[in-house]
């Protein structure tokens, strides 16, 4: 099992696409919560509310507004299976049905709530199950 990384451990992804915010990684995949349950189906980057988050890659947005435990979240469809969610958003810049290019801010990052502190909670799902998101983003 993964264990938490520390605020100032870099952490570097090996995917194609770029980080929807930069910031260091504070929880990673698989790692436990520190409130137990299921341990971190994606990764939280540290960032200040406020902040945009971008589309890591274009796609088409299935679902923009608040969800039980994420706050509010954006999905976005990247590829026939794959799905890029950005969580704990404080405001979402995007429609469902929408066409997003890489880059396109569709939200922004939210404060405190169930993450405890401000930053984005970002998970990729690959036929509808959660992956590492380091597969997928460089930063």
């Amino acid at each position: 099992m993964l264990a938490p990384a520390l605020p100032t451990t870099p952490i570097v992804g090996h995917g194609p696409y770029p980080a929807p915010v930069n910031g260091p990684i504070s929880a990673r995949f698989g790692a436990p919560r520190v409130t137990g349950g299921l341990n971190w189906q994606g990764i939280v980057f540290q960032a200040v509310a406020g902040t945009p988050v971008r589309a890591i890659a274009p796609g088409m947005v299935l679902y923009a507004g608040p969800l039980r435990g994420y706050e509010q979240i954006v999905i976005v469809q990247i590829a026939h299976s794959l799905l890029a969610i950005y969580g704990h958003l404080g405001a979402t810049d995007v429609h469902v049905g929408e066409q997003v290019s890489t880059g396109r801010q569709v939200g922004s990052v939210g404060s405190g709530g169930e993450l405890g502190n401000d930053g984005l909670y970002f998970e990729m799902r690959n036929a509808g199950h959660p992956v590492n998101p380091l597969y997928y983003i460089h930063n």
